[in-house]
């Protein structure tokens, strides 16, 4: 990309105070600090010591916590002072103006540091990588470290609606979701990237591919001023693309690799009789099939959020683990038993849907989303556990016939009316709805077109007598 691939190396600053990481996100290429802490403060400073200490200061805040405006820089140093020598700060407080403003000034004609359009500075060149400080106010993120998280995240996440990413934004600063004020500057922000080509939108879909990304924060950041120029005025006061609401549903996932389209049905009896080989070797349980049951997991017993974890890769942990748990599990059910925990750890209702359908995508080397339900890959491995307590939309077509099967096996010769009572049984449903009924009728019909049961008016075989 013209601006970052060419931007000139400038004379790193030397910097000597120590940080405070809290998070290391190797997959962002971004660092998580605290705001740095002055301790130093000279007490009773000559005018010399005090220039060169406050120098030394700004040179250690701008390179490490950058961008950072004049604000938070003063805030920082006062509040050093304040704690070391407060019986200095009467008649020290306008001194130690006098000195930042005079330092900052020196450090500008030296191009030690960068003043960019919204009055952030920056250091000319890095010495010390690109990072997310937690503490800020919304009004202390400038639009351009915006763009620059925006973009990692677009870069990492190219199938992500961007009302997510958003929301991950923010997340990564540990504001709440409900920030308007930084809404609006993400809106900005997002903006400024399509309008300096540095991302291309699809707008059916509402996400977001960077175009020329070298995947270095630090970089990209720095490139920003050649690259934006004084456009920024410009561009934040222009209307930006509104969002576009767009009604998705797992069905719409369309990773070849974890979504099989061909006969679903099928494809998920294979499946289950994967699973079911080691629930074949199950004791006999208290219905004399052989299998074992579970319920599902209660939201309330889902774990909140770690503080080394972001929201995103906390919603991917708990979709695996209850797929692996409850599989076949059916959208619906998981968006149930991860509702409240999502809402209690800040995401806002509107978002529960994308977060998940986005960690259903994230998560294609783990699980598979197959006709409206999600299974395990590693599928033959795990112990196959009826879930008891489902209503009948949440139990797939599949996995009844499996049920079914064994049923018909360990009884070769039944009828139509035992066997879907005796299936009915299993998964502790009452066989009287219609709805129940017509399900039963499916996995029936499943059985017999794929051979294995036999029909002869309203007696049933199993042809083979073997369990699935």
């Amino acid at each position: 990309m013209k601006g970052i691939e060419d931007m000139e190396t400038q004379p790193t600053l030397e910097l000597e105070e120590p940080v405070s990481r809290l998070i290391v996100l190797e997959k962002y290429g971004l660092d998580i600090m605290k705001p740095i802490s002055i301790t130093n403060y000279p007490e009773n400073a000559s005018v010399e010591k005090l220039s060169e200490w406050v120098n030394m200061t700004l040179r250690t805040l701008i390179g490490h916590e950058y961008p950072i405006n004049d604000s938070l820089l003063r805030r920082q140093i006062l509040q050093s002072a304040w704690s070391k020598a407060p019986g200095e700060m009467n008649s020290g407080f306008l001194r130690l103006h006098r000195t930042i403003s005079l330092e900052l000034a020196k450090l500008l004609r030296e191009n030690s540091i960068i003043q960019t359009d919204d009055r952030f500075y920056i250091p000319s060149s890095a010495a010390y990588p690109f990072s997310v400080i937690r503490g800020k106010q919304a009004n202390e993120i400038s639009v351009m470290e915006l763009m620059t998280v925006l973009n990692a995240l677009y870069y990492h996440n190219p199938d992500t609606c961007r009302a997510v990413l958003f929301d991950e934004s923010k997340s990564l600063y540990g504001m709440d979701c409900s920030n308007h004020l930084l809404d609006a500057n993400l809106g900005i922000a997002h903006s400024l990237l399509l309008h300096n080509g540095l991302v291309e939108e699809n707008f059916d879909t509402s996400t977001c591919a960077c175009v020329g990304y070298g995947n270095s924060p630090t970089r990209f950041l720095l490139s920003l001023p050649h690259i934006l120029h004084s456009n920024t005025a410009v561009s934040t006061q222009k209307n930006h693309p509104g969002e576009q609401v767009v009604e998705n549903s797992p069905d719409n996932v369309s990773e070849s690799d974890s979504i099989d389209e061909s006969d679903p049905e099928q494809a998920e009896l294979v499946t289950e009789n994967d699973a079911a080989e080691t629930a074949g070797m199950q004791n006999d349980d208290e219905t004399g099939y052989g299998f074992v049951f579970t319920d599902p997991i209660d939201s309330g017993l889902i774990p909140m959020r770690d503080s080394s974890q972001t929201r995103a890769d906390w919603v991917v942990e708990n979709v695996v683990e209850l797929v692996r748990e409850e599989f076949p599990l059916q959208y619906g059910l998981l968006r149930s038993q991860l509702f409240k925990p999502m809402l209690d750890d800040g995401a806002p209702k509107e978002n529960i849907d994308d977060y998940l359908y986005w960690a259903i995508r994230f998560a294609k080397t783990k699980i598979a989303y197959r006709g409206g339900f999600l299974f395990p890959l590693d599928i033959s491995d795990r112990e196959y556990r009826i879930v008891r307590g489902r209503t009948i939309d949440q139990i797939c077509i599949p996995e009844i016939a499996l049920v079914m099967h064994r049923i018909a096996a360990r009884q070769p010769q039944t009828n139509r009316s035992i066997l879907f009572d005796r299936t009915a049984e299993v998964f502790d449903i009452p066989n009287e709805s219609v709805e129940v009924s017509a399900a039963l009728e499916k996995a029936l019909g499943l059985l017999i077109r794929t051979g294995r049961i036999l029909k002869n008016n309203d007696a049933i075989t199993n042809p083979v007598e073997e369990i699935s």
